[in-house]
């Protein structure tokens, strides 16, 4: 069985949509447990994400909406968009990381990924992959009704930033975060990242 949920037609997503959605998600997950909820929850939207990150392009209304509605939730969707982004996780695995964030597997992923970066020399930024996903994530807080919203947002705008090595950009994004929600422990990392003039690794290694 998948969970159906009725999401905002595509346009300009309103308080209101957003709220109605989140109230769905936290009833689904009372009638139906956090993983199978969350799971059908964030597939859409994980992937629409996925192809935007490898192709270009926007999201939709709705899976913007699942976006803004569930982190408000949970943080494990915005976790899932990072991943995606910093390392070779495919739909699956990203899904994976959206529903069941309390899996073995998913947490390795998220800890590998946010920590290679500052560990590994070898990882890479994809700068085509990163380019697009920082133009959906624009969209997406031009489309974003509640500060909370931007403040994940631009939390992973930073971090993202940081791995391309704008440093001082990703400083200005991740305090930008933590302005709305000063417990932002995705925001924060970067924030001391850019006050300790830390580099990613590859940027280290290259004496840049």
């Amino acid at each position: 069985m998948t969970i159906n949920f009725d999401t905002p037609a595509n346009g300009k997503l309103s308080r209101e949509d957003v709220a109605a959605l989140k109230q769905q998600f936290r009833d689904a997950r009372a009638k139906h447990g956090f993983v199978t909820t969350d799971t059908d929850f964030f597939a859409p939207a994980v992937h629409e994400w996925m192809d935007a990150i490898e192709n270009g392009g926007i999201l939709t209304t709705d899976a913007a909406a699942r976006i803004f509605a569930g982190t408000r939730v949970t943080l494990s969707m915005r976790d899932a968009m990072l991943v995606a982004v910093l390392s070779d996780a495919d739909e699956a695995d990203t899904i994976e990381i959206a529903g069941n964030p309390h899996d073995s597997k998913s947490v390795g992923r998220v800890f590998d990924a946010l920590n290679k970066v500052f560990r590994d020399p070898s990882a890479l930024p994809d700068t085509t992959k990163c380019g697009n996903a920082l133009d959906a994530i624009a969209d997406l807080l031009g489309n974003a009704t509640e500060a909370c919203d931007a403040a994940h947002l631009h939390a992973v705008t930073a971090y993202i930033k940081w791995w391309l090595g704008d440093i001082d950009a990703a400083g200005k994004e991740a305090a930008r975060a933590l302005e709305t929600d000063n417990g932002c422990s995705l925001a924060q990392i970067i924030m001391t990242a850019h006050e300790f003039d830390v580099t990613p690794a590859w940027r280290t290694t290259m004496g840049v």
